[in-house]
């Protein structure tokens, strides 16, 4: 498997949420691009050729994702995780990865890990679904790199399916506020997992995200149940051969 690098910086964007429960993160320009916009009349002569438009139209690319993340013994020393993430048009490998505490990836160019050792922390179901998300980002980032040169940034999108209303919420909502406050929640205390918040809050800078929440465990038939089940499956895998070794 192709091993990965991330850029740890952090840079705030702009988010709206939308009544359908997905909310899309656009690094451009903040603006949510699937609420309608007023149109102004055109005149005869305005609108592109049709070959233009469809040029346009075949830049355009979304890669889904589900992602997910498990843990047992929740937090505590002997904690065990995993992270599931689940490409269901293929175009990139799914990844199933043992977690504890850390992203056991590095640069194949530089040798430098994902996660080096002062953001690692405990093993927690919280920890391990953002995890899940930072390296699926990571991934269909540096998939959209390996396209064509003239590939539009804007035309390059991510639609990310999780069932952890948390990691949504810190992402898209409660960021901010936390950020305005020195990372202080209204309790005062640190806020926690601040050390993947950020770098994926970074890479939402560089990559256009929409969320959507998924129901867990449903045992439906449909693309989005079927898509979460493979994400949980692959994140339980990696934490039950854990297991197995103690």
């Amino acid at each position: 498997m192709r091993k990965h690098i991330l850029n740890l910086t952090f840079s705030e964007k702009e988010c709206r949420e939308i009544r359908t429960g997905r909310v899309e993160l656009d690094p451009a320009n903040g603006l949510d691009l699937r609420v309608p916009v007023a149109v102004g009349t055109k005149r005869v002569g305005d609108e592109e050729p049709p070959m233009k438009r469809e040029k346009k139209r075949e830049k355009i690319e979304t890669l889904r994702i589900f992602t997910d993340g498990s843990c047992v013994n929740n937090g505590k020393k002997n904690s065990v995780g995993g992270i599931g993430i689940h490409f269901p048009d293929h175009q990139v490998t799914d990844v199933s990865l043992p977690y504890r505490g850390y992203v056991p990836l590095v640069d194949s160019r530089s040798g430098q890990e994902l996660c080096p050792p002062n953001h690692r922390g405990k093993v927690t179901n919280q920890r391990a679904e953002l995890t899940a998300i930072l390296v699926a980002i990571t991934l269909a980032h540096e998939y959209f790199q390996s396209l064509s040169a003239n590939f539009e940034k804007s035309s390059r999108m991510v639609d990310l399916y999780t069932d952890s209303e948390y990691c949504i919420n810190s992402l898209t909502n409660w960021c901010y506020t936390w950020k305005a406050k020195d990372w202080k929640t209204a309790n005062g205390k640190p806020v926690k997992n601040r050390d993947l918040i950020e770098p994926i809050l970074a890479l939402l800078k560089k990559q256009r995200v929409t969320f959507f929440h998924s129901v867990a465990h449903t045992n439906g038939q449909d693309e989005r149940s079927v898509g979460n089940a493979r994400a949980d499956s692959l994140a339980t895998q990696a934490t039950r051969s854990q297991l197995k070794k103690k």
